[in-house]
């Protein structure tokens, strides 16, 4: 932590930075004894906050990294897909096939990642 003064209205300067290196920054204008016991409290809760971010985000970033995963490229280009396939807003659709209770099935499914908001539904072939 560190604390200095300025001549730009701003009194009192805090600066923390996280065990990962995220900086937090707060800025009063009052040299006030009581406010700046109140920022830091205030600093304390929002750092253990940043820090559970930080993990989490971490723990991202290895998972990817021990499945060896790959950042999807979206396409845009809306030709017509190779060999007859069937195109949707996101690209060429996979063609998949499979088995369920009910019998065989194939169909064309949509290149967006697993779980995207607006990901388009699959087209079944009959």
């Amino acid at each position: 932590m560190s604390a200095s003064k300025s001549n730009d209205g701003i009194k009192t300067q805090l600066n923390f930075k996280t065990s990962q290196g995220s900086l937090i920054n707060v800025y009063l204008y009052s040299y006030d004894e009581a406010e700046i016991k109140q920022a830091l409290e205030a600093i304390a809760n929002v750092t253990a906050e940043v820090q559970a971010v930080e993990t989490l985000y971490n723990a991202q970033g290895l998972l990817r990294e021990a499945l060896g995963a790959t950042p999807v490229e979206q396409s845009t280009n809306k030709s017509a897909p190779a060999s007859g396939g069937k195109t949707c807003k996101h690209g060429d659709m996979t063609f998949r096939t499979g088995q369920s209770a009910k019998g065989p099935w194939k169909g064309y499914f949509c290149p967006s990642p697993k779980g995207t908001p607006d990901q388009c539904e699959p087209q079944f072939i009959r």
